[in-house]
């Protein structure tokens, strides 16, 4: 062999059955053959793809194919030396084994069962290979562009659909036959078909999917509309016979004017949970045609008093629904990328209505939050959803008969199925980047899988908001609970709403309390809940507060229509650590006449009475309200973003306590945030985590927190994230102003909820304590209110007293040494003893 020529490469095709013809073919299925070829050569060292070094290598390249995706595996060996080669160097091995996957399309292939444990954790039920479903998950379906899409004059049109045997498109003319082009499909059960038209002359007419399917009694036809349509012409009604809505072409050209606009930091929301139609239905500055509609909702009355309040406004679902099963409030989603009609003046203008309105609520200030409903759709079984394939869309009870029914309402979500996956994602990214919403509010959340939480926080740009309801209809379907704050939603921008909260402060305002869950409230207010333990977060901005939301009572028939009472209930939300939330008309004692989870109530029970208002402008509770949420979102006191310390915070019981213990009374003193201790906290925090990163099931790790923590160096599991959707700055930059006159003072709040007697609280020694919010005259005022003296007692000046379900607040002006920057490890009681034994060594004599 030596000082010969290389040896001529040689080659041996191998055939080899797969295991889907080893076992046979399945009953309805279309047999592809699966091939796979091996290649064996010998080649000199300088073909190796590590040639510097005599080591091995394995490539792997995919490419999609007409029906199918080739895979090619490319093994190089070791290079071996001895073989003599011009250059010298050696030769080796390669391997090159090519496979072709097929697409075997047949019923079953959809059915699959996915877990959460890692991103190829499949196990399916047909002649689709586990690895095979990875291809398809991983490099093919999740990057496909569902739905109609425009560039130039060119319409793409694509539907999954991959049980269906045929599929066309139908086109309604204004006049005459509708026009039907068929589709082709792809490798991953897709189907696509493109056109050249003008987009404007298709504006308004409707178009669908004639779908055809295989049965045992032969093919079967259906026509359905668009999944992924932005404009739904003919929504269904009340009436089970009046058809199946239909898809239309929308005009999503809109010119924005909201460039100055920047969405406020978390920390200084203040939720206004309202509904659409609620808002402006009886504002009678309205035509009858406005009211009730995204005119109405940004109409100069409705505008005018949501930017003098100074909120984020939260709006009840106004994605497509089925009012059969969603009632009023739209609790029942058929259409996920289009907003409804019901509240358009014209339904073919609702996408650039609904932009208008936005629109105008930014000009003004308002960032925009909506709630979605992912965990169900609509119980129609003319839905497009049942109609492509009901075993994929939805959770399935094991004999594949029934649907699971954690939602109370009939079906769930199958939000772990990768295309159910890319729906949500799709849709969210949809009204962040084309209407330019601010935030979600997600319904019954613990029903979406935790990996499909962690994508959509990804995905989405991170000035969003992110708010979640964490429980289930049937609570043992929830597929995640509160402690996931602590664990894999520790480090992403979720916040959940805090119901325990919300039963301890009604039990307190309303003088139910008792010593456990005022204890629950007390935890509260320091921005986490009791759980026995520790609370569920350690962040605040990931606890939204409130005391009533849309499923419960309103809270002025609670409270007996007392505004004293009204107010403290605000008191209580707003001046608690967390994201604080309102409902509509809270400021002017919307009742709902007594009536409870009016989800089917379109009528004055639900619409907002403006004539309460102007009752409510000359009692002041309203004007109350408005500086309340104005003094929240100007001090620092209220935006922790840490679990507050016996150094932040000061509990002030009434008197009498422990003795005489009033439960539905209590005082707390704030101080501003301090960054010396802040950032010690951070660090102790970070140093007493685990010093390596959990890796979680989703790829996640839970990193420690704070200036020291972990970065994120390289992840192979992640994608890099998509380009911002819109080019606004993630929140608004901190206003170049005077700061307040009291972000540097200590704050006093004093709560009496007790239903019949007064609270004297022994107020902290120091400077003087200055009045600025009284519940009992509802006043406040930053400057300080005049009549402060009516509250202390003679006999002892140092008592304030508090009034039957009423709250005060109080400020303090810190002396320079209280307001110093000293770190926490100095302020202990280890460094005042020191102290007091240098003062004693002082005044020794001699």
């Amino acid at each position: 062999m030596k000082g010969t020529s290389p040896t001529p490469a040689t080659s041996a095709l191998v055939r080899i059955p797969s295991s889907a013809e080893a076992s046979g073919p399945t009953p309805g299925t279309k047999k592809i053959a699966d091939t796979e070829t091996v290649l064996t050569e010998r080649l000199p060292w300088w073909e190796h793809t590590h040639a510097g070094q005599p080591a091995t290598a394995t490539v792997c390249f995919r490419k999609r194919r007409r029906g199918g995706i080739e895979e090619t595996m490319v093994h190089d060996g070791p290079i071996d030396p001895s073989v003599p080669t011009k250059p010298p160097g050696g030769s080796f091995t390669r391997t090159v084994r090519t496979r072709f996957l097929p697409w075997t399309r047949f019923l079953p292939w959809t059915r699959l069962r996915h877990g959460d444990s890692s991103p190829t954790d499949v196990v399916p039920e047909s002649l689709v290979s586990d690895e095979q479903m990875g291809v398809i998950r991983r490099d093919v379906s999740l990057t496909l562009g569902l739905g109609l899409k425009l560039r130039m004059s060119r319409v793409g049109v694509r539907l999954f659909a991959p049980k269906a045997t045929n599929v066309s498109l139908v086109i309604h003319r204004r006049r005459g036959k509708p026009q039907v082009r068929p589709m082709r499909p792809d490798a991953v059960g897709t189907w696509r078909t493109t056109f050249w038209a003008r987009w404007r002359t298709l504006v308004g007419r409707a178009y669908g999917f004639e779908v055809t399917f295989d049965s045992p009694s032969g093919p079967a036809r259906s026509t359905i509309a668009d999944p992924y349509a932005h404009l739904v012409l003919e929504a269904p009604g009340e009436r089970r016979d009046s058809g199946p809505p239909m898809s239309g072409f929308a005009d999503l050209h809109y010119d924005w004017r909201d460039q100055d606009f920047c969405r406020p930091d978390p920390s200084a929301l203040v939720i206004y949970e309202t509904h659409v139609k609620d808002l402006s239905a009886l504002t009678e500055s309205l035509t009858p045609h406005e009211r009730g509609t995204y005119r109405g909702l940004a109409s100069t009355p409705v505008l005018d008093h949501l930017k003098r309040l100074g909120v984020a406004l939260e709006l009840l679902p106004i994605q497509e629904f089925d009012p059969f099963f969603g009632g009023h409030w739209g609790y029942s989603t058929t259409f996920y990328n289009a907003p409804t009609t019901r509240y358009a003046t014209t339904p073919v203008h609702a996408n650039r209505e609904l932009k208008a309105a936005i629109d105008a609520l930014h000009q003004a200030g308002i960032p925009v939050i909506m709630d979605v409903v992912y965990n169900h759709t609509s119980n129609d079984d003319r839905l497009h959803f049942k109609i492509l394939d009901r075993g994929y869309y939805y959770r399935l009870t094991e004999d594949e008969q029934h649907d699971h029914n954690g939602s109370g309402t009939g079906n769930e979500l199958a939000s772990e199925r990768p295309m159910v996956r890319k729906l949500i994602v799709d849709t969210l990214l949809n009204f962040v980047t084309n209407y330019h919403v601010d935030g979600f509010r997600f319904d019954l959340a613990a029903l979406l899988d935790v990996r499909t939480l962690l994508e959509i926080d990804r995905v989405l740009p991170q000035g969003v908001f992110l708010f979640a309801e964490p429980w289930a209809y049937d609570h043992t379907r929830a597929r995640w609970g509160k402690e996931a704050m602590r664990g894999v939603l520790r480090n992403t921008r979720w916040a959940i709403w805090n119901d325990d909260f919300r039963n301890a402060a009604l039990a307190f305002i309303t003088g139910r309390a008792n010593d456990e869950n005022r204890n629950v409230l007390m935890n509260g207010l320091c921005g986490s809940v009791h759980d026995g333990t520790r609370g569920f977060t350690d962040r605040p901005g990931q606890s939204v507060n409130s005391i009533t939301s849309h499923d419960e009572y309103a809270f002025a028939h609670l409270v007996g229509k007392d505004p004293k009472r009204q107010f403290l209930g605000a008191l209580v939300v707003l001046f608690a650590q967390g994201i604080p939330m309102l409902t509509q008309g809270h400021e002017f004692m919307h009742d709902k006449n007594g009536w409870r989870d009016t989800w089917n109530q379109d009528n004055e029970i639900n619409w907002l009475n403006w004539a309460l208002k102007d009752e409510h402008e000359e009692s002041g509770l309203i004007e109350a309200h408005v500086r309340a949420i104005a003094l929240r979102r100007a001090l620092p006191h209220f935006k922790y973003d840490r679990l507050l310390t016996h150094e932040d915070i000061l509990w002030v019981y009434p008197e009498g306590y422990p003795r005489d213990d009033n439960h539905n009374a209590i005082g707390f003193m704030l101080r501003p945030p301090n960054p010396s201790a802040t950032s010690a906290a951070s660090s102790t925090s970070t140093a007493s985590s685990t010093s390596l990163p959990a890796v979680l099931a989703s790829g996640q790790a839970a990193r420690p927190s704070g200036p020291s923590g972990w970065r994120r160096f390289l992840d192979r599991w992640r994608r890099k994230p998509p380009a911002r959707a819109d080019s606004r700055p993630r929140h608004r930059p901190e206003a170049k102003s005077e700061p307040h006159p009291w972000a540097d003072a200590n704050l006093l709040i004093l709560l009496n909820g007790h239903p019949s007697r007064s609270a004297a609280f022994r107020l902290p020694e120091g400077e003087p304590w200055t009045l600025i919010v009284d519940g009992e005259s509802l006043c406040v005022d930053e400057q300080g209110l005049s009549h402060e003296g009516e509250f202390r007692s003679a006999q002892h000046p140092s008592l304030w007293h508090v009034q039957v379900g009423t709250g005060v607040v109080l400020a303090q002006k810190r002396s320079p040494a209280a307001s110093g920057t000293k770190p926490p490890s100095q302020t202990g009681s280890v460094a005042a003893e020191l102290e007091t034994q240098e003062a004693s060594a002082s005044e020794a004599p001699g």
